[in-house]
């Protein structure tokens, strides 16, 4: 370990940021960047700071993650699934962050203005996040605990940090795709592109990044079946929360209600799956 690494480690440890327990410590600090976000967005009446500030905890909870790794998370397996982890955080709330800067708060948050409702709102997203980044957390634990894979568990772990990355650039690419072409045409359907075979592309991209990182995580926590479980969480969570409570069921509702009077629509739903490229409509 370098100096510089020592010096850093010995200032966050008196700061009280670093105890050495992974999972405090990253719960810890994402609470507190989302409790001043709440702190803002109560004084302001906004939630358009939202999604940058999620973003902030995100990659705050897998560097501190990394930070009491030691050693295993400045290199090899944790360290690549901890840098895809890093920049799936740094891409979606730079996204998320520049298209509320142009559109304004999120539609679904317009009516959440009460106190009450804002501290939910944040409170959510510090337990999405938290649960989320679980493989991050799941394998700098045992990392902390002095596990490591074998040779063949640590290509498991780059293939699905690879796999990983790959549904990364699915999703940003249908982030972007789907932002171009409506700055163009704001009241068509987008059917062209990644959307011509999933009609959420982003989210299957989202729901790849997590199934990839957690696949990861496996050869990582594989002395400690309760880590390896919690990394397997994250994907489980994920897909039910974009496809039965937030994201899907929202999207569809509203597309729906625009298009669904249009045959052109109605004939694209019937021949595009909802997330899977033309295997089920059903998913």
């Amino acid at each position: 370990m370098s100096a510089a690494v020592r010096a850093r480690r010995r200032l966050l440890r008196k700061a009280g940021v670093l105890t050495g327990d992974v999972w405090r410590d990253g719960a810890v600090v994402s609470a507190l960047i989302n409790a001043a976000g709440c702190v803002v967005g109560l004084a302001a009446g906004s939630f358009r700071h939202l999604d940058a500030v999620g973003a902030v905890a995100n990659l705050a909870t897998v560097l501190t993650a990394v930070e009491n790794a030691g050693a295993a998370g400045r290199a090899g397996p944790l360290a690549v699934l901890a840098t895809v982890a890093g920049a799936w955080a740094i891409r979606l709330g730079t996204f998320l962050a520049y298209r509320a800067a142009h559109l304004g708060d999120d539609s679904r948050l317009a009516k959440m203005k009460s106190p009450a409702a804002c501290i939910m709102v944040w409170l959510m997203q510090f337990v999405w996040g938290y649960v989320t980044v679980l493989p991050v957390l799941a394998g700098a634990a045992a990392a902390a605990k002095g596990d490591a894979p074998s040779p063949a568990g640590a290509a498991v772990s780059y293939a699905g940090s690879a796999f990983a990355a790959f549904g990364l650039c699915v999703e940003s690419l249908a982030d972007y795709q789907k932002m171009a072409f409506k700055s163009l045409h704001p009241e068509k359907f987008m059917s062209s592109g990644l959307f011509a075979y999933s009609r959420h592309p982003n989210y299957l991209g989202e729901m790849m990044v997590w199934a990839g990182l957690a696949s990861a995580a496996q050869p990582l926590t594989a002395a400690r079946p309760a880590l390896a479980a919690l990394a397997a969480a994250s994907p489980l969570y994920v897909f039910a929360f974009i496809r039965y409570v937030s994201g899907v069921p929202m999207l569809v509702r509203a597309a729906e209600k625009r298009y669904g009077k249009d045959p052109a629509y109605q004939a694209y739903k019937a021949s595009t799956g909802l997330l899977l490229p033309r295997v089920t409509k059903s998913l």
